[in-house]
């Protein structure tokens, strides 16, 4: 895929100004939540998770994106393997993460067999990858109290409110 570097610019100059994580914002491009698909709906909730609902859709998972060294040497380079995961380790070390602009990749991807269709292969991909990232919040967020009590009430509770509001 080509991306013409007067696009690729914004996410560079993004680091420069202080941003770690510069995402892709495909936000607008994209169905209501009822007619999302399940890849949608995962970027959408491990945002959610990590209490960055403000990051819509935007994900490593899509191209373009940025990171600066800082990032890089936080999140391990062994870990963008995983572009989810790799994004939550990112926003669970507090870096800055944010969204940049929008570069309509959706309509430059080639279709094949292996990405269409439901349950395609890259479906299956990305939707595994967001599967490995929940685990690495749940596994921390474990450890720091925050599944008990009242405070898992309330994030049910935000999380009901969330996928009906949208």
């Amino acid at each position: 895929m080509v991306i013409p570097a007067p696009q690729l610019a914004s996410f560079a100059a993004a680091v420069d100004g202080g941003v770690d994580v510069a995402l892709n914002d495909l936000d607008s491009l994209l169905p209501p939540f009822g007619s999302s698909d399940d890849v949608i709906r995962c970027k959408l909730f491990l945002n959610f998770v990590l209490g960055r609902s403000d990051l819509g859709v935007s994900s490593m998972t899509a191209v373009p994106h940025a990171l600066s060294r800082h990032a890089l040497e936080s999140i391990g380079y062994r870990e963008l393997m995983v572009p989810p995961k790799a994004q939550a380790i990112a926003i669970l070390n507090k870096l800055r993460v944010e969204k940049t602009r929008l570069v309509n990749v959706i309509k430059h991807n080639r279709l094949r067999p292996a990405n269409t269709g439901v349950g395609n292969p890259v479906e299956k991909l990305i939707v595994g990858d967001h599967a490995e990232a929940l685990f690495t919040v749940l596994s921390q967020r474990a450890t720091s109290n925050f599944l008990h009590g009242e405070s898992l009430q309330e994030q049910r509770r935000q999380l009901a409110l969330w996928r009906n509001g949208l």
